[in-house]
């Protein structure tokens, strides 16, 4: 067939007269073409349906409908074509189609019906375009606009109780913050009375220890010397509680192994919480390395173990737990001042009676204490607190009644080669013949500390504040080999001291004394090698044990 396809015969078979039918498609406004086979090959393609495909009909002639769609996609039109050439029904459809020259995507819509041959077999398909794309891209918009509408109410929503939970955080971290002036306040008020405490109890201990030695054995005064001295030591014990509370201090940290520390410590730990109490020790992994004076952690651990004993009169279980852990943003709990990092956790659990949440509220306050009268100074808890946020750590309290207690502490995990080391090797307690030079503003504490040191054989000079001291180790003739110096005093305290004997006489050893250091000798962490700390209050035993192990070359010195 050369002139007339077979879809321009089916079409003049079916829609009338040819010329009739070419007419009326010619100036129809919508767009309209005609394919032959099952290929969909087109033969005719009105001016409308050109100017929709943008292309000459001499273009389209001859050529798949398909060519017209995106290459390689599923189209809906094709599909369209299939079924209406296939079945001999009408049909309709909605496709997207990629626009070739403004290389956008347009909608079409199609309206197809078959075309029959004389023997009304099929033949082709006629289509008629209609472009969607305005309406369809208005209907994609309103329905954008409906759901950024859904989100932006889901948005307000959600706003809504990310705001309620940041007014209850408001609050929460008020009541924290004057938690935290309060403990601060408090701890002021603790350091201030411990230091002048700490000078009558070195005074106390001194003499007393003295006067002791001076009697003959098995004299009744003796006794009652040994008790004045027994008293002082508890109440130096009181003192120091109250000095780890208030953070004033002055300790000799060390990396230590947490697990290894409780370990050493566990028959010790079972004697004290007693048979009818179970212990369980479960580290849950290796290299729990921290820095934190030994002394002070077993402090810690034992007022921990004794406040779970007595919540259980009848008998438990405590389990004690470490672990290396990761803190940040995502730990809430913990309180904003809680630098982020690696932590060792410590956790000491009981399945006693529980805390209410008021006595909680209160629980690290000094004095503070639920126990019977003469039970409990309500100190232990406090100095666990205070040790712990000394040592740049935090310690936490869960409890329910009837659920028991847990305490986290949260330990910064160091490496093993951050080491800080003191002396381990004690010495006896030796006199000498060396020169040396006391530095003390308070007359009676100097005064036991110069006895003390001329019964042992040392010359001693005196001095009452820094400036005194500076003459006098200016205008000394000979060698002074030591200054014991406190380091809380008017005029010239005891680390001003030690900076300008260092500039003066590098080779003159120092030793500083105190029962409290106020915050500008707390931030000092480290002194140098040569200096070393005696705590107040201290026996003549203590100090003249201290004195050789300096003189010896042995004492190091860690000041924090």
């Amino acid at each position: 067939m050369s002139t007339e396809s077979t879809a321009a015969i089916a079409l003049e078979q079916n829609l009338g007269q040819l010329s009739l039918c070419r007419y009326v498609a010619e100036r129809c406004l919508l767009p309209m073409a005609a394919t032959e086979g099952m290929a969909h090959i087109i033969r005719y393609a009105n001016p409308a349906f050109c100017r929709l495909a943008d292309r000459e009909e001499r273009d389209m002639i001859g050529h798949p409908f398909a060519e017209l769609l995106p290459k390689g996609k599923m189209n809906q039109g094709v599909s369209l074509l299939d079924h209406v050439y296939y079945t001999g029904e009408s049909g309709a459809a909605v496709d997207r189609v990629h626009h070739a020259t403004e290389g956008k995507t347009v909608y079409w819509s199609y309206a197809a019906w078959a075309l029959f041959d004389e023997e009304q077999r099929p033949a082709g398909v006629m289509i008629q375009v209609t472009d969607q794309t305005e309406a369809t891209l208005a209907r994609q918009g309103v329905e954008k606009t409906n759901e950024e509408i859904r989100e932006v109410n889901q948005e307000l929503l959600l706003s809504g109780v990310r705001v309620q939970k940041l007014a209850d955080a408001a609050v929460e971290a008020e009541q924290m913050l004057l938690q935290a002036q309060k403990m601060d306040g408090i701890g002021r008020l603790a350091g201030g009375i411990s230091h002048d405490f700490n000078n009558i109890l070195t005074v106390i201990l001194g003499y007393a220890e003295i006067a002791e030695k001076k009697l003959p054995s098995g004299d009744i005064v003796q006794n009652y010397l040994h008790t004045i001295k027994k008293a002082a030591e508890r109440a130096a014990t009181l003192t120091s509680q109250l000095l780890a509370f208030s953070r004033k201090q002055i300790i000799e940290p060390q990396v230590i192994d947490l697990n290894a520390l409780i370990i050493d410590e566990d028959k010790m730990l079972r004697r004290l919480i007693g048979e009818d109490i179970e212990l369980a020790f479960a580290p849950k992994q290796e290299g729990g390395q921290v820095v934190i004076d030994p002394g002070q952690f077993e402090q810690v651990l034992l007022n921990l173990m004794v406040n779970a004993r007595d919540a259980m009169p009848e008998g438990g279980k405590i389990t004690i737990e470490t672990a290396n852990v990761m803190l940040d943003e995502e730990h809430t709990l913990l309180p904003d001042d809680v630098t982020p990092g690696e932590y060792v956790l410590l956790a000491v659990s009981d399945t006693g009676t529980g805390m209410t949440k008021d006595v909680q509220a209160h629980l690290f306050e000094p004095f503070f204490t639920t126990k019977e009268p003469g039970k409990g100074t309500g100190l232990g808890l406090a100095s666990c607190y205070g040790i712990v946020t000394q040592s740049g750590g935090h310690i936490q309290a869960h409890s329910e009644l009837g659920e028991g207690t847990t305490f986290n502490i949260y330990l910064p995990r160091v490496e093993v080669t951050a080491l800080v080391t003191k002396h381990e090797e004690p010495l006896d307690f030796l006199g000498g013949p060396e020169v040396v030079l006391i530095v003390e503003d308070e007359p009676m504490v100097r005064g036991i500390g110069v006895a003390t040191l001329r019964l042992r054989g040392y010359a001693v000079l005196e001095a009452d504040n820094g400036m005194d001291a500076l003459r006098l180790i200016h205008e000394y003739p000979g060698k002074i080999d030591l200054v014991v110096t406190d380091i809380v005093m008017p005029l010239m305290g005891g680390r001003e001291l030690a900076d300008n004997i260092r500039k003066t006489d590098p080779n003159i050893r120092v030793l500083f004394t105190s029962g409290y250091t106020d915050d500008a000798i707390v931030s000092q962490r480290l002194v140098d090698p040569g200096f070393a700390f005696l705590q107040k209050p201290f026996t003549p035993a203590d100090l003249t044990r201290k004195v050789r192990e300096v003189l010896d070359g042995a004492g190091k010195a860690c000041v924090q």
